[in-house]
């Protein structure tokens, strides 16, 4: 896998916060290698997550808790998606069992 290490680093330090930040138990970290493609998956139970707030969490400035304040201003998945795909790379979330899971996938070529 070929990536950008600032960019990759940037992903993975604002997927990891974010998960144990948020995370009512165990954060999970597994690295996945196929053939075509490296899968990165962190997995963290929540509370009080819907599947909306899952399909907007990469929309700028999208909050989960509109009513929360504090540090956050809704951009770190944004960036994280737009750093994965100059890194020719996905990201996505997955929502089940009130278990969320973000998946970056890098591809075989750069």
């Amino acid at each position: 896998m070929k990536a950008d290490s600032s960019s990759f680093k940037r992903v993975i330090e604002n997927l990891i916060v974010n998960a144990i930040r948020y995370s009512t138990a165990n954060v999970s970290i597994q690295l996945i290698k196929t053939d075509s493609n490296v899968q990165l998956k962190i997995s963290n139970p929540v509370d009080q997550l819907t599947e909306e707030d899952v399909h907007r969490m990469f929309d700028r400035f999208y909050k989960t808790d509109q009513t929360r304040t504090g540090s956050g201003t809704g951009l770190g998945f944004p960036i994280a998606k737009c750093l994965m795909e100059k890194m020719n790379g996905s990201i996505y979330a997955e929502f089940k069992d009130n278990q969320l899971t973000m998946i970056c996938e890098w591809h075989d070529k750069l």
